[in-house]
């Protein structure tokens, strides 16, 4: 069975070739590669084109949920794969796929697969100390750059939602879970993250860009703890701002308190 490979890019020139290159490296079987380049103004389609890969053009820059839809409607694969342009796959992910196109997974027919991403294979401290760290916590989504599933499945959940500007991966396993299609990790579909950031700076755009999902709507929020949070950490801090204007030392004293023992547990933790 013939597998789709679909992979966004914008501005990947760092990073990928060598997605395409791990690919050809590792994978023997029927497949076909389908780029599509979301807006680039550097070197990453001259990259792709020394590739065997189809490149599709986006007329103007959209969400990566859109770039990925517009992919599928270029497959010609039963099986689907998303990966992000800034990772590697491994010899260990080929040979998961392998077993999954000659059916030796026990998978049922409709599905959802992946993996975490494993940190860069040359991590900086901030990948070390915070991402290895998310990695080890229990999920029950896939991450958007490392996605398997079935043809059938994707368009029995009508692909991702192109309205939402992130966290879609996370939006296409939690429909699927609402309709009783199977979404498991697989630890075997190992793949290295390049793009983590390695600056403070990177991380902070990284975070930011992240965090609008969960402000997507009103039920995000009410179901994101990241969002409830910062709704209270920036509603403590107005209060804190009117109190100290109204000289009113005791209430200001008691908000700050609680900040303090906010940043101090979050820290801690």
């Amino acid at each position: 069975m013939k597998t789709s490979i679909i992979i966004p890019t914008h501005n990947e020139e760092q990073y990928i070739g060598g997605l395409l290159e791990s690919i050809n490296e590792h994978i023997k079987e029927d497949i076909e590669v389908i780029v599509v380049d979301n807006g680039s103004n550097d070197k990453t389609t001259d990259i792709i084109s020394k590739f065997d890969c189809t490149l599709v053009s986006l007329a103007k820059k959209a969400f990566p949920s859109k770039a990925r839809n517009e992919g599928v409607q270029m497959a010609n694969g039963q099986y689907l794969v998303f990966l992000d342009a800034d990772v590697v796959i491994t010899e260990q992910w080929a040979l998961e796929l392998k077993q999954l196109k000659m059916n030796k997974t026990n998978l049922p027919e409709m599905f959802i697969t992946g993996s975490t991403y494993c940190i860069s294979r040359n991590p900086g401290w901030i990948e070390i100390y915070w991402f290895e760290e998310l990695r080890k916590k229990n999920k029950d989504y896939i991450n958007g750059g490392n996605i398997i599933t079935t043809v059938n499945t994707f368009q029995s959940l009508g692909g991702f939602d192109e309205k939402l500007e992130t966290g879609e991966d996370v939006d296409f396993c939690d429909r699927a879970n609402k309709n009783n299609i199977t979404v498991i990790l697989n630890k075997n579909w190992k793949v290295f993250h390049e793009g983590f950031p390695k600056t403070i700076n990177a991380f902070v755009r990284r975070e930011s860009w992240h965090g609008k999902g969960d402000f997507a709507g009103l039920d995000k929020i009410i179901k994101s703890k990241i969002a409830l949070a910062t709704l209270c950490f920036i509603s403590l801090h107005f209060g804190l701002i009117f109190f100290a204007l109204k000289d009113a030392l005791t209430a200001s004293v008691i908000l700050a308190s609680i900040l303090l023992m906010m940043c101090y547990v979050r820290a801690a933790k």
